[in-house]
């Protein structure tokens, strides 16, 4: 008895989803959806304008940002993951705009403090356990100093949280 159990069990994980990666899972579901769980995040430097900042505020910043991060993704936040799902920034960050959907990550976040301001826009492609994008970060400050970045990140499923 206890072995036709475990071979009905073996038979059902072996039809069915059992210990399956989030991209197999939702493969037959129609286009893709993030899943929930712990993503691991990390962004790489690109490039850096700026005028009126010391080289050593621009380094700053760039540093800040290409720290990596891991984040818990809970299932009711997938449509509509927190803001440092995107960017790793410790900053407060809301959502101008956000679509995710077909595959497509498109965003404009709000950031920043009292004495300057920080949007970042982000164009990428996501499946349901990788993503790939591109951020354009525009600092601007209270005396007229602007900053550009441009970092490329990525992050991917590791499991549960």
């Amino acid at each position: 008895m206890k072995s036709k159990l475990l071979f009905v069990v073996a038979l059902a994980c072996f039809v069915g989803s059992c210990g399956e990666a989030p991209q197999e899972k939702e493969a037959a579901k129609g286009p893709p959806k993030l899943a929930a769980g712990k993503w691991l995040i990390a962004a790489d430097f690109e490039s850096a304008d700026g005028t009126g900042l010391p080289p050593e505020a621009i380094e700053g910043l760039k540093q800040e940002l290409m720290i990596g991060d891991s984040i818990c993704v809970q299932e009711d936040e997938v449509d509509r993951p927190p803001p440092r799902f995107f960017t790793a920034s410790e900053h407060q960050c809301s959502y101008d705009r956000l679509q995710i959907a077909d595959g497509r990550i498109d965003a404009s976040l709000i950031c920043g403090e009292q004495d300057y301001s920080h949007v970042v826009e982000i164009s990428g492609t996501y499946g349901p356990a990788t993503y790939e994008i591109r951020e354009n970060h525009q600092f601007e400050s209270v005396d007229g100093s602007r900053l550009s970045l441009v970092l490329s990140g990525r992050a991917r499923w590791s499991g549960n949280c």
